[in-house]
């Protein structure tokens, strides 16, 4: 699926519904080219994946704890 603007607006609308002034509480470094912060935003803890993978780059909230 290619990252056009349809997929950036999405997830610029998710995160800005769920993250947005929130606090970012831990950062881990799962693989080389990963990054996982734990952000704490309306009385909520969220997990925000960020990937710079060269097969598979990705940015999602998760559940996951890769950690």
């Amino acid at each position: 699926m290619p990252f056009d603007g349809i997929t950036v607006s999405s997830v610029v609308s998710e995160l800005n519904n769920t993250i947005l002034n929130g606090r970012v509480e831990k950062i881990y470094q799962p693989e080389k080219d990963e990054i996982t912060l734990n952000i704490r935003s309306n009385k909520a803890n969220y997990k925000l994946l960020i990937s710079a993978s060269p097969m598979y780059p990705k940015i999602h909230l998760t559940q996951d704890n890769k950690s």
